[in-house]
């Protein structure tokens, strides 16, 4: 049973909530650069690093519970597990609060940040270019030296940094709530931790909701770049099929194959305004800069719609907005994923059975990475 108990006013901590064992108190939850915030309540849970050495090092894993407005909610409360890997749940949590609005009239929302993202033990990398002297997100010798630079700074045993000691550490921040049962809300990745904790623990879950389902059986990476084909299909289509997106932009498949073979025979450098900070910049405009733009635009819909115009842009030599893009998405990303944590699991796990398919070869994404 989940207990929520008013803690004693105090001048330090005048509404702080005790959930069980735990004592959370009055918090903001924020995103990078995102205006959305959430009043929730905060704390840490200390956990062994390695449990088989119970005694030796201990990490803090943060805690947040956003509170029903149910004056008294049921008391199996909701997880909702955030994706990359690599994602912080207290950090995800304000753009996806929407989708929970039903839930919180029932239910308390419950957010761990899994071990190594956001307030729990951050596997923190060097940024990208001062660790591998080269694109670490394109070129693969440079993301071997990106990979072994974070490594080398890194203050944890990353052999317990997987998705097996999260699901530990979940059934711990459980027991510590006093839930007898709880629900999963997985994202992504934090699909696989829905599964391997229900695989684990079917009596302590009362439901679990999977969105974009990434199973054991899958090696994350593997599909990306037939996966973003399909997408761009889709959304593409949609464009062509309408006579004024079509007579405007055109083919955008066709601008953007035009773009990128410009671009791979010599990249532009493009003067431009930081989306962010509002600061003039001057960058190169690569294939993979705007591989990374597609593939994260691809996501959302509303996102998506908005290529035709940027790649007919750039394909009549106005490439400053998709180049402002590329900006906006790499800081964001670079905020939103702790990689360090990513390699982690993506090593430990996945990394033995990624096998390259020539299929992909013509893809965007390519085979270069695999």
């Amino acid at each position: 049973m989940l207990f929520l108990v008013a803690g004693t006013a105090t001048a330090d901590s005048p509404a702080a909530r005790r959930i069980g064992t735990l004592t959370l108190e009055p918090c903001t939850l924020a995103a990078p650069n995102s205006p959305s915030t959430i009043p929730a309540f905060c704390g840490k849970l200390p956990v062994a690093e390695n449990r088989a050495a119970p005694a030796g090092r201990r990490i803090e894993l943060a805690v947040a519970l956003v509170p029903s407005r149910a004056k008294r909610p049921l008391p199996d409360p909701v997880f909702m597990l955030a994706g990359g890997p690599g994602q912080s749940a207290l950090e995800s949590f304000p753009g996806t609060a929407a989708a929970f609005r039903d839930v919180l009239r029932d239910r308390d929302v419950v957010l761990v940040d899994q071990r190594g993202t956001g307030g729990s033990n951050q596997l923190s990398c060097p940024e990208p270019d001062a660790a591998a002297g080269g694109d670490a997100f394109g070129d693969p010798a440079a993301a071997r030296k990106f990979a072994e630079a974070c490594l080398a700074g890194i203050e944890a045993d990353t052999r317990f940094y997987t998705t097996s000691d999260a699901v530990l550490d979940l059934e711990e921040v459980r027991a510590a709530i006093g839930a007898g049962q709880v629900n999963l809300v997985g994202v992504s990745y934090g699909t696989r931790v829905a599964l391997e904790y229900l695989r684990r623990h079917p009596d302590r879950t009362r439901t679990v909701v999977l969105d974009g389902v990434v199973p054991p059986e899958l090696a994350l990476g593997a599909d990306h770049a037939r996966n973003l084909e399909n997408a761009l299909d889709a959304h593409f289509a949609i464009c062509e099929a309408d006579a004024t997106c079509r007579e405007r932009y055109g083919s955008p498949r066709a601008r953007l194959a035009a773009l990128l073979e410009e671009l791979r025979r010599e990249p532009r450098t493009v003067r431009f305004r930081d989306p962010l900070s509002d600061a003039a910049r001057e960058e190169p405009l690569t294939p993979d800069a705007v591989a990374g733009v597609v593939r994260l635009y691809a996501y959302v819909p509303q996102l998506a719609a908005m290529l035709p115009r940027s790649l007919a842009e750039a394909s009549a030599g106005r490439p400053e907005v998709l180049m402002a893009q590329a900006a906006m998405i790499q800081n964001l990303v670079g905020e939103q994923i702790t990689f360090g944590m990513q390699l982690s699991v993506i090593c430990a796990e996945d990394a033995d059975r990624l096998r390259v398919d020539p299929a992909d070869a013509d893809t965007l994404l390519g085979t270069a990475f695999v």
